[in-house]
């Protein structure tokens, strides 16, 4: 124990290596100490509880760990309590009570004979039972305040165990390793201060590069940062390294300018920043669709039929009412020819009778026939000297539908024309 610490706070946090006690200038003095802590000598020492407030041990507590006073032969140690003076490393209260008879109370505690204080720092050799683990250096010895040199200040075992070197600015990996100003120690290592984000352009994205995590490609813009919708404006809106990659309003259906059938079919497209109508379909041979396939501005040109109108479903239609598809229209039909649509029996295809029509539409009526259907004549038309002698009978003669008989008058008919009817006598 260094000599003139007369002060019972003082002494303690040397003997027990209580660091939170300070050591000052009004606590030490030339004086040499009486007695030794835990000695029952009322006005010289006393115990010191855990809260390092003094406390006679005559009568009173021992606040370390027990509740009843200490016994005459028993010292008040830290966190154990009473215990009896003498043990190895412990306080001691006088010489007598070292428990090996050949030991000194050194300062308090228990030492072998002959084992001395080389630094003077009031701690034995640990070497010869005493407890300095250095006892070539003053500073070094147990109780010491712990520093961040290597060096087992405290002589407790751990060295610079106070110290946190992965994350101490001051000592930062190892002692005496300062950081530079700015700089924080992080995992033992001194880092730089990190760069302030910097968001130009307000759109809540930092510019890239300006600190960890920035994202902006484009922080002179707000229109542009990750997530955003991408525009057709030469510019990557959504920073995805990519410029207008399917932007808004491509895709569409649109009509190209100045091409004509399908050629104006297209489909909206990004084109050197702006929304285009880029043409899909291209001319081709012109099939009869109702398209103008091959782009000329006519639809089916060179490819429709003409259609003509069959009002009466004989199979052919008025020449004079025509359309023009690509198939035939509800009530027309392909073959044209019908010289009267509203009777079913005149057509081409009907054979001629006599009956005062152009049956066969070749614009001849009852061609081949020598009489009219149901037109009459006289059977005999000689002299009438000869009337009603020998064949030469009168009467009259009716035409039929076929109308091929022999002439009214030929005298080899009595009644007129092969199958007319005769009438007369």
């Amino acid at each position: 124990m260094p000599a003139g610490v007369n002060d019972p706070k003082a002494r303690f946090a040397l003997l027990f290596g209580d660091s939170t006690i300070p050591l000052t200038l009004d606590s030490i003095s030339l004086e040499v100490s009486q007695g030794c802590p835990g000695e029952c000598v009322v006005g010289t020492w006393t115990c010191p509880d855990e809260n390092h407030e003094s406390v006679c041990l005559n009568g009173a507590p021992c606040n370390y760990g027990s509740t009843s006073p200490c016994n005459p032969d028993q010292v008040c140690v830290a966190g154990k309590g009473c215990q009896p003076c003498g043990h190895a490393q412990e306080p001691c209260c006088a010489a007598e009570t070292c428990l090996v008879v050949t030991d000194k109370c050194s300062d308090g505690i228990c030492v072998p004979s002959g084992c001395v204080d080389k630094d003077g720092d009031g701690f034995p050799d640990v070497a010869c039972g005493g407890t300095d683990c250095n006892d070539a250096v003053w500073a070094i010895h147990p109780g010491a305040v712990e520093l961040c040199n290597g060096i087992d200040d405290n002589c407790n075992g751990p060295v610079d165990e106070t110290f946190d070197l992965s994350s101490n600015f001051a000592n930062c990996g190892s002692c005496g390793h300062v950081c530079s100003p700015g700089e924080s120690c992080v995992n033992g290592v001194c880092v730089p201060p990190l760069p302030t984000c910097v968001d130009a352009d307000g759109d809540g994205h930092a510019a890239l590069g300006s600190c960890p995590g920035a994202d902006d490609c484009d922080d002179s813009d707000p229109k542009n940062f990750p997530g955003n919708i991408e525009v057709c404006d030469s510019k990557d809106n959504n920073c995805n390294g990519v410029v207008d990659d399917a932007p808004q309003g491509v895709g569409a259906p649109c009509k190209v300018p100045q091409k004509f059938g399908v050629c104006a079919d297209g489909l909206t497209a990004c084109t050197n920043g702006a929304i285009t109508c880029a043409q899909t379909t291209f001319p081709s041979s012109e099939v009869c669709d109702g398209l103008d396939n091959d782009c000329n501005g006519v639809v089916d040109d060179g490819v429709t039929t003409t259609y003509y109108k069959d009002a009466d479903g004989d199979g052919y239609g008025d020449p004079a009412k025509t359309s023009t598809a690509c198939t035939a229209p509800p009530g027309y039909v392909a073959q044209k020819g019908d010289c009267d649509d509203a009777d079913p029996n005149v057509n081409p295809s009907v054979p001629e009778i006599c009956d005062g029509k152009d049956n066969n539409c070749n614009n001849i009526i009852d061609e081949g026939c020598s009489c009219v259907n149901g037109a009459t004549q006289p059977c005999y038309t000689g002299p009438p000297s000869t009337l009603n002698i020998g064949v030469c009978h009168g009467g009259t003669a009716t035409c039929n539908v076929s109308g091929r008989r022999p002439p009214f008058g030929d005298p080899r008919s009595r009644g007129g024309p092969e199958g007319g009817v005769v009438s007369g006598p």
